[in-house]
């Protein structure tokens, strides 16, 4: 799913692109007459070394068609090996992939437990996902666990839904002080998505 919003306020529209690339680990620094190895064949080269980052890092290239053609076999292949290593942007993007069942067979089972791992890691964004996830399927208690920790990093989409929860009375007190904060958020992004329609 796609979160799309206004001033940090998040309102969810159809399947996520997943986690981008992150910065390459290696420069290739061959000298003399050869040629430099392309930024597909050094992170190919790294990646079978067991560098988790490169791992992820070719899942994206497969998954992106990015200097090499589209593979969504090697792109789960290489995203499940980072995930294993504990990459948690390769688990927020495995929980996704189960959660939309294009690339891989739909698991709700594997969804949240990709989520999870990267959420327990600190991932403010799988932490958020987790709240929606579970909020979803009224799992309020667990939602508003996972809503505070993502919110307390800073997600502006985690503030906003908690202090919706707050001002529809969805699982937590209205008055709650640990959460007074996230009351602002709510308030502006109503007023963001309201004048958009």
């Amino acid at each position: 799913m796609l979160l799309t919003g206004v001033a940090g306020c998040y309102w969810e529209t159809g399947d996520s692109p997943g986690r981008p690339v992150e910065e390459p680990k290696l420069e290739s620094e061959k000298g003399g007459d050869e040629a430099p190895e392309s930024g597909f064949e050094a992170t190919l080269k790294t990646a079978e070394q067991g560098d988790a980052i490169a791992q992820f890092n070719l899942g994206v290239m497969y998954r992106d068609a990015e200097g090499v053609p589209e593979d969504d076999a090697e792109a789960v292949k290489w995203f499940r090996k980072a995930a294993e290593q504990g990459d948690a942007d390769a688990q927020y993007n495995l929980g996704y992939m189960y959660g939309d069942g294009t690339i891989v067979p739909q698991s709700s089972t594997e969804m949240e437990k990709w989520w999870r791992k990267a959420a327990e890691q600190g991932d403010a964004d799988a932490q958020a996902t987790l709240g929606r996830m579970y909020r979803k399927g009224e799992g309020v208690p667990e939602a508003v666990k996972w809503y505070r920790k993502a919110a307390g990093q800073g997600n502006a989409d985690a503030q906003a839904k908690l202090g919706g929860m707050h001002e529809n009375g969805k699982g937590v007190p209205e008055n709650d002080a640990e959460d007074a904060p996230y009351r602002g958020e709510w308030q502006s992004c109503r007023s963001s998505h309201v004048d958009r329609h």
